[in-house]
């Protein structure tokens, strides 16, 4: 053995004859059992999580106690925010939550909004833990982080103008780098308000991050509900030049009834209006589930949807995927799933769902004392696979429609099976899947012909490809200086007239050119519902089985709301009292 050697080993031999271990174990080591109610964002490589709480013991093996409350203590004592990198491979078991520490006077909340901008995260309203209300000297309740490549970053209070009530427990996302929130509660725990009693926030309300720009629409919400909690928004991209965004699930606050799945509600930003349209072999009504959406290479959208509480109070352990353009739901049942609600997912790695806390009980002190099967109360759910998985693998590939998903398609003929709401929501959802479907036959043929093509003799002179070659280069030349003199006129005349339109400021990107279909002024006609009576199949662990076998409220003032998007900045913002 080589001296190297021994100085390697040394180590080892130390820890061997001290009795001790040669790792020490990490200060997160702590046995806590469940975490809850937070919200998560994935930003570049790194996965966020705000909020919550959390419930455990002590080192010394004590359970934590705060305030005289058993079992559940706020998130972190309430004293950051937390992250770990989605770039490297891991287990969650060896996941280290890296922290953002609060400043002074800033309050740990529930179920608030994390949106998401180019160099910065924004944390819009959440409910205070235990019922807690603001008060002076509190910092606010609307907070920024500006984050480094290496995920790290620091909180500041928001400078802006904050003209909606800060409210928690909406249904909240960000598409386009715009911010949304829809629905949910305020009241003196979400915000510096003289008035404790809950009360219901209509409308969407809109950030855009790039120009720290808010708005609110009241439009159409005899469409969605106006009295609106839980549920989740997701961005739906792919369709027309900008995302629409989905409502899913959720709770009407006025009746206490659960939002059906049987319609998906959809909001333009653009046209500034809500449509809806009707669903088949839905899941059954439930909120505080998680979802996440993602776009696939075959033309189709897939949304994901994991647990929830369903009503009668019974906690799902069910994943479901609702495929658009077919508008058509699956059953993914899994025996291994857990029950979960209170939880939070994002996507990670094009093709992995992280889902972060949760309870598998009714909220009480047991559901908190039990212990989460999860390590770190992660989870991770392999969308291709359609499996979960022990290992996070950033590079596992591109998403593509799971194969139940594509024999659907196929199966219903190129969607002839759907029965459309109207036909303009049919032009919205079918004419870019249509022109990728064939695209992409079009780029098998070639693919084809070129394959056969490869293997055949080519007698034509090399002298006179290359006199070809150069002669067409030439004339090519010439056309371009022609092209580009006249589109560097046109441009010029066309710039002296140009102004910011709806898409740039709530659609995404700017783009001079109209969206290739949106949503038209004209009110749906609604088709009688699909026939039901076909057998709903789902997927189980062996393949798939046919479904037969499975067994009073206020309403805060619209005081701030305007009936366009672009209205806000028109006229003066509305500031004072809250709203």
């Amino acid at each position: 053995m080589t001296p190297i050697q021994v100085l390697l080993l040394l180590p080892c031999l130390v820890s061997s004859l001290s009795g001790a271990t040669a790792l020490e174990p990490r200060a997160d080591d702590t046995l806590y059992q469940r975490r809850a109610y937070g919200t998560v964002a994935v930003k570049g490589d790194y996965f966020y999580i705000e909020g919550g709480e959390k419930s455990g013991y002590l080192q010394s093996g004590e359970r934590q106690y705060d305030t005289g409350y058993e079992s559940t203590v706020d998130s972190d004592g309430g004293h950051s925010m937390k992250y770990f990198s989605i770039s490297q491979r891991w287990y969650p078991r060896d996941i280290t939550l890296q922290r953002i520490g609060f400043k002074p006077g800033q309050r740990t909340v529930r179920w608030p909004s994390l949106w998401v901008g180019e160099k910065t995260l924004y944390r819009w309203g959440g409910e205070l833990t235990r019922e807690r209300t603001y008060s002076k000297g509190d910092g606010g309740a609307v907070w920024t982080v500006d984050t480094a490549s290496n995920g790290a970053g620091s909180w500041n209070s928001y400078t802006g103008d904050v003209v909606y009530n800060t409210s928690g427990h909406g249904a909240s996302t960000t598409c386009d780098d715009v911010g949304y929130n829809f629905g949910g509660v305020a009241y003196n725990g979400t915000g510096m308000y003289d008035f404790a009693t809950k009360q219901s926030q209509e409308g969407m309300i809109m950030f855009n991050t790039s120009r720290k720009l808010f708005t609110k629409s009241t439009a159409d919400l005899d469409i969605p509900g106006s009295t609106h909690r839980s549920g989740s928004l997701v961005c739906l991209p792919g369709f027309v030049d900008y995302s629409l965004v989905a409502l899913l699930g959720g709770t009407i606050r006025a009746n206490q009834t659960m939002r059906s799945f049987d319609k998906l509600a959809f909001f333009d930003p653009v046209g500034n209006r809500w449509r809806s349209q009707t669903t088949t072999f839905a899941p059954s009504q439930r909120d505080d589930f998680c979802a996440v959406g993602v776009q696939s290479k075959q033309g189709t959208y897939e949304i994901f949807m994991y647990g929830g509480k369903e009503s009668g109070d019974t906690i799902s352990s069910d994943i479901w995927i609702l495929s658009l353009p077919l508008f058509r739901w699956f059953r993914v049942k899994l025996d291994e799933t857990p029950k979960r609600h209170f939880h939070a997912c994002g996507l990670a790695g094009k093709r992995q769902m992280i889902s972060f806390g949760g309870l598998d009980a009714l909220n009480s002190t047991a559901a908190w004392k039990s212990s989460d099967p999860w390590e770190n109360t992660i989870g991770i759910f392999d969308l291709n696979a359609l499996q979960w998985k022990d290992e996070y693998i950033p590079d596992l590939g591109e998403y593509e429609t799971p194969e139940v998903v594509r024999k659907a398609y196929n199966e219903d003929s190129a969607l002839s099976g759907v029965t459309w709401d109207s036909n303009e929501i049919k032009d919205t959802f079918t004419k870019n899947y249509f022109a990728i479907q064939a695209s992409n036959n079009t780029n098998t043929t070639n693919n084809e012909n070129t394959s056969e093509d490869s293997g055949s003799s080519n007698s034509t002179p090399v002298g006179a490809i290359a006199g070809g070659v150069v002669g067409g280069l030439a004339g090519l030349a010439l056309i371009a200086t022609a092209v580009w003199f006249f589109l560097r006129r046109r441009n010029q005349a066309i710039g002296a007239h140009s102004q910011e339109g709806p898409k740039e400021l709530w659609g995404g990107p700017p783009n001079s050119v109209p969206p290739s279909s949106t949503m038209s002024p004209a009110p749906p006609y609604v088709h009688p519902e699909a026939d039901r009576s076909i057998g709903v199949y789902e997927l189980d662990d062996t393949g798939l089985i046919d479904a037969s076998e499975l067994a009073s409220d206020s309403v805060s003032p619209h005081v701030g709301s305007s009936p366009s998007p672009i209205s806000h900045f028109s006229s003066p913002a509305h500031r004072g009292a809250p709203r």
